[in-house]
């Protein structure tokens, strides 16, 4: 059992603040108020967080991973413009981690990243055009 300390709560509460936010978008919100707790401790501390299920880790096919605090089963959407991950509403598909594969696989589950263009991105490209 590991403890709860003052630096994991911290870093627990600014991902459900910020939620879809990168390590490095987090250390700086974290450091605003506690400048003392250093960005490997950050770190430390989401990696700790997803491996207990407190927190989602959704490893982006481009540039930073992102840390949610959504934990149950749900699909993204990625902005190919500013990077920005949103969540899906769109019911997750569990029956997806019974598909056929060779023997002595066990499928233990999946993640679905959607890429597109967000409605702010598509907005400013309008803007651009005018």
């Amino acid at each position: 059992m590991q403890r709860n300390t003052f630096q994991r709560q911290v870093v627990l509460s600014a991902v459900q603040t910020l939620c879809h936010a990168t390590a490095d978008e987090i250390h700086r919100f974290v450091a605003a108020s506690h400048p003392g707790i250093s960005k490997a401790t950050v770190y430390r501390n989401l990696g700790l967080l997803s491996e207990n299920g407190q927190i989602s880790h959704i490893e982006a096919t481009s540039g930073a991973d992102y840390f949610d605090c959504t934990t149950s089963p749900h699909y993204h959407l990625q902005c190919t413009e500013c990077g920005k991950i949103f969540d899906v509403p769109f019911l997750y598909l569990g029956e997806l981690n019974h598909i056929p594969v060779d023997p002595g696989f066990t499928v233990t589950g999946h993640t679905v990243l959607f890429k597109g263009v967000c409605a702010l991105c598509n907005n400013n490209k309008e803007r651009k055009i005018k």
